[in-house]
């Protein structure tokens, strides 16, 4: 994977693979051995053993380090490795690092990292077998030993999660993690969405995907890969292929513990802070340190400074639609008041001719005169704005139109009269003013106003 890290550990001479299933112990010469039970503390012998954890307890991170060199990187996470992991995983953690190349050929870091107590634990398990223990390695990582110069997706599926990388030229460029269904038909659909996505970040094609970890997910994502893209090559890792690749190739980011001497030390036997010692001979330690502050200083203000470029843009047109939205609505009222103050004459007038009574199918009563006018009622008031609003209430709109009507009619009868006067008293705020006899009839004379609501008489 690029350039050989100078702490890179040599190849271990055993591997011990923990899995849901149990443990394998695998050698050199290809024997395999089951362990089912706690083993039996064993005589020392000759043999440094590397851990793969496909349980999921060790966790990886991809980190972005672009103002280091690799040999920086690798002090920077070691020295402050809260820096650099999520938020959740605070306390006495392990880390390793394996300097990389992002998706856009920023330097980065993939960092493994697990808590002390569990690296510890299983630094028990080399000692009770007997061998010099070179630390605990995730599954994912291991795998990354069968990815080509093409395009790669490794995917590692667990019980609780997926985890995938993105490899290309054997550099790990990307980085993905997703809480893991319960079904074998969801799992499958989240490694698809998984391996799609990490695909759409490089330029060229995925050529290979390497699966590994639960049995059932990965044979049917097998399948439904080989039926669905034929071109695309397809490698699952059980168990012992991890440990045979493990076997051959050195251990990338061996999560290392305290050993059982007062000093905390490599597999080489170099003590960890050996590195460290000689920076602060050198006087290189404070130059390193503050390179790395203003490593973080520097890629906080881009990504902040980020943040506000890729929101500028949907702040500003949020203020336009809003205004936009506020000049419609203005347009919207004034059409709306213009509608509200014009008056349906036919019907006006209509409502008033329905209620003359009829004698053999002609009107008993007819109009001398009728004189109408319309005013537009006055609008409601607004209610008080606050003194700390900024922006006034929208206007009220006004009522309809009044229209008021003086009438004079004159009716064949009384009955009439006292029928067409009964009508529109039902429909209308009648105000009479005459009642008269006269040749021919009764006059009927007074003011009429619209009652909306009332209904018509039928």
């Amino acid at each position: 994977m690029g350039k050989r890290n100078p702490r890179r550990t040599p190849p271990p001479t055993h591997v011990l693979v923990l899995s849901e299933a149990g443990a394998q112990l695998v050698d050199r010469k290809g024997s395999v051995q089951t362990l089912t039970a706690e083993p039996q503390r064993a005589r020392k012998r000759p043999g440094k053993l590397l851990i793969v954890d496909m349980i999921g307890k060790l966790e990886t991170t991809l980190a972005s380090l672009p103002e280091l060199t690799p040999e920086e990187i690798q002090s920077a996470v070691e020295l402050t490795p809260a820096e650099f992991l999520p938020p959740s995983h605070g306390g006495d953690v392990r880390v390793a690092v394996h300097p990389t190349m992002d998706d856009k050929g920023v330097a980065s870091a993939l960092i493994a990292y697990a808590p002390s107590a569990v690296i510890t634990g299983h630094q028990a398990a080399s000692d009770l077998l007997g061998f010099t223990p070179l630390g605990v390695e995730p599954a994912v990582v291991t795998a990354t030993h069968a990815a080509d110069d093409a395009g790669t997706v490794v995917l590692h599926s667990q019980a609780h999660q997926h985890v995938g990388l993105l490899m290309q030229r054997r550099q790990v460029l990307g980085r993905a993690r997703e809480a893991a269904g319960t079904q074998t038909g969801d799992r499958v659909d989240q490694l698809y969405s998984m391996m799609t996505g990490l695909a759409s970040v490089i330029d060229g094609d995925i050529n290979h995907v390497i699966l590994t970890g639960d049995a059932d997910t990965l044979e049917a994502m097998r399948l439904s890969v080989g039926q669905n893209f034929p071109a695309l090559r397809v490698t699952v890792l059980g168990d012992v292929d991890l440990a045979r690749l493990a076997l051959t190739s050195p251990p990338l980011t061996p999560v290392q513990g305290h050993t059982p001497t007062a000093k905390r030390t490599g597999a080489s036997g170099v003590a960890l802070w050996g590195p460290l010692a000689a920076g602060l001979a050198a006087g290189l330690l404070p130059a390193a340190l503050v390179t790395l502050q203003t490593a973080n200083v520097q890629r906080t203000q881009r990504a902040e400074q980020s943040a506000l470029s890729a929101n500028a843009a949907p702040l500003q047109e949020h203020a336009d639609l809003t205004a936009r939205a506020a000049a419609a609505g203005r347009v919207v009222q004034e059409a709306d008041t213009i509608l509200r103050g014009r008056v349906n004459w036919e019907r006006t007038l209509t409502r008033v001719t329905d209620q003359l009574p009829e004698d053999a199918g002609k009107y008993s009563v007819r109009f001398a005169s009728l004189l109408a006018k319309a005013s537009v009622a006055p609008a409601p008031a607004a209610a008080e704005t606050p003194d700390t609003q900024t922006e006034a209430p929208p206007p009220v709109p006004a009522g309809p139109p009044e229209v008021a009507m003086t009438v004079t009619a004159v009716a064949a009868s009384r009955a009439a009269a006292t029928l067409a006067i009964s009508n529109l008293e039902r429909t209308h705020q009648l105000n009479l003013q005459e009642l008269s006899r006269v040749p021919g009839g009764w006059r009927i004379r007074g003011t009429l106003l619209d009652r909306q609501d009332t209904p018509e008489i039928p």
